[in-house]
């Protein structure tokens, strides 16, 4: 796509939060935004039997991703279709789940305890 050289962009600055439960810069992720009522999490496929038996279960979009391949569902329990995608041979390409979804609640900047908080 070629962009107009008369096409000028007006970014607007915002700060997305990104919570990491369990520490570290891979694994588990939702990422929000604070003004906004949608957010993002993310983490590896093989987290997905474990976090579905834990996780309350969200009406989302989800994306499974990997080996250059992608696939795209939504469901009322989401959580709970990607651990039976887990399983399902036609879907072992995927090594990363993002899922698109309403934010459970405000965030706030001061973290919660025992968890990573950072803005970006």
């Amino acid at each position: 796509m070629k962009f107009s050289s008369e096409m000028t962009l007006q970014l607007q600055p915002c700060t997305h939060t990104i919570y990491r439960p369990f520490g570290g810069i891979e694994g588990y992720r939702l990422i929000s935004d604070p003004a906004g009522r949608l957010a993002v999490t993310t983490f590896p496929m093989e987290m997905a039997r474990r976090l579905s038996a834990s996780m309350d279960q969200w009406s989302a979009c989800y994306l499974l991703t990997g080996g250059g391949q992608a696939y795209l569902g939504q469901s009322h329990y989401a959580m709970k279709c990607i651990a039976e995608h887990v399983v399902d041979p036609a879907k072992a390409f995927a090594s990363d789940v993002f899922l698109i979804h309403a934010q459970e609640e405000p965030r706030t900047r001061t973290g919660r305890r025992g968890s990573t908080w950072s803005t970006v």
